[in-house]
């Protein structure tokens, strides 16, 4: 085990509550034209939402706990890799042997800081970066098994002691993901606490570093068990609403709709039409989130899986850090699109 890398190593995200998926409240506007199907898309988006800049993404993204965590881990890698880019003793040839390369800019850029930026520095700043989400993450285990608790005792006032539902309970995803995520973070607090030396048996060490790494692998592989369910249904519901969404088309371009019904009943199913548009907008936005999130659970599991079963032999150096500011990258680019939907619809 290397036990530098799991020491240095980036861990879970703090995991942002995205209670922003609901489908938005439809208004009703006064028309006084017959609807139609062209214009279908400027009804169900009536309401105008506001300019959001950049800078206030970036903003909102600095300001909450989840934001510094995934700052700090893109810094992070960053670091390591200009830090072994600085070791490497081959930088001449890195630097011309490919005319492109994508890791050119970060090449670049080291190249700029080598004469201000040591390699002891780097390393510091490094472990400082990852002792600060290490602080961000502590404390929050004793309220999960608290809960966790309860849940068990209220499971037993409903069934007692009967096996078969006590099995069926156990087995449940979410009852898995509860326990995984008290494990990990049970060991992960228990480095932390060796990291700020409050701890020191250096006997039991290797044994919380281990530990950490594989509770870390058992809640990725949950976590792309659930997120590949919930695309597949978040799929299956996009299909449906589809095929709603065409129906209600055709009644609205039927001749017999345009003659036979009223212009109330027409609005009617206009309106039905517009909430149908609006709730496969909100479908589509979540199926890239979880898209999102499945692509920075395979890069972590890569990653984790690399120093866990010892891959990073056979791996040139840096891949842990390159695959976790993949991994990062995804998971900023995920947390930007959900700040910046937050500002929408204040």
């Amino acid at each position: 085990m290397n036990n530098n890398t799991l020491m240095n190593s980036p861990r879970k995200p703090i995991i942002l509550d995205e209670s922003d998926s609901k489908v938005p409240h439809e208004t009703t506007n006064t028309v006084t034209k017959t609807p139609s199907v062209e214009n279908l898309n400027q009804f169900t988006n009536n309401e105008i939402k506001p300019l959001i800049q950049k800078i206030d993404i970036m903003k909102h993204i600095i300001s909450t706990m989840a934001g510094k965590d995934k700052l700090a881990k893109i810094i992070k890698c960053i670091i390591d890799l200009i830090r072994i880019y600085i070791l490497s003793p081959n930088k001449s040839n890195i630097t011309h042997k490919q005319k492109f390369s994508p890791f050119k800019l970060i090449i670049y850029f080291a190249g700029l800081i080598r004469s201000v930026l040591s390699v002891s520095s780097s390393q510091w700043v490094s472990q400082q970066l990852s002792i600060f989400r290490y602080a961000l993450r502590f404390g929050g285990t004793p309220f999960r098994v608290i809960d966790f608790v309860n849940r068990l005792a209220n499971q037993y006032e409903k069934h007692g002691l009967s096996w078969e539902e006590w099995n069926k309970y156990l087995v449940k995803t979410d009852t898995l993901q509860n326990i995984v995520d008290i494990y990990y973070r049970v060991f992960d607090e228990l480095d932390f606490l060796y990291k700020l030396k409050i701890l020191s048996n250096k006997k039991l060490y290797p044994i919380v570093v281990k530990h950490e790494a594989i509770s870390w692998e058992y809640d990725i592989l949950l976590g792309l068990q659930k997120n590949c369910k919930l695309l597949k249904e978040n799929r299956q519901k996009q299909i449906e609403l589809n095929l709603k969404l065409q129906t209600q088309n055709l009644l609205l371009d039927s001749p017999e709709n345009s003659t036979q019904s009223s212009l109330s009943q027409e609005f009617a199913l206009f309106e039905k039409a517009g909430a149908m548009k609006n709730l496969l907008n909100e479908l589509k936005y979540e199926q890239k989130l979880i898209k999102l999130d499945l692509a920075r659970l395979s890069m972590d599991l890569l990653a984790n899986s690399s120093d866990l079963f010892h891959w990073d032999r056979f791996l040139p150096k840096g891949s842990y850090a390159a695959l976790s500011l993949v991994s990062g990258s995804f998971n900023i680019y995920k947390y930007w699109c959900v700040s910046k939907k937050q500002l929408e619809n204040k």
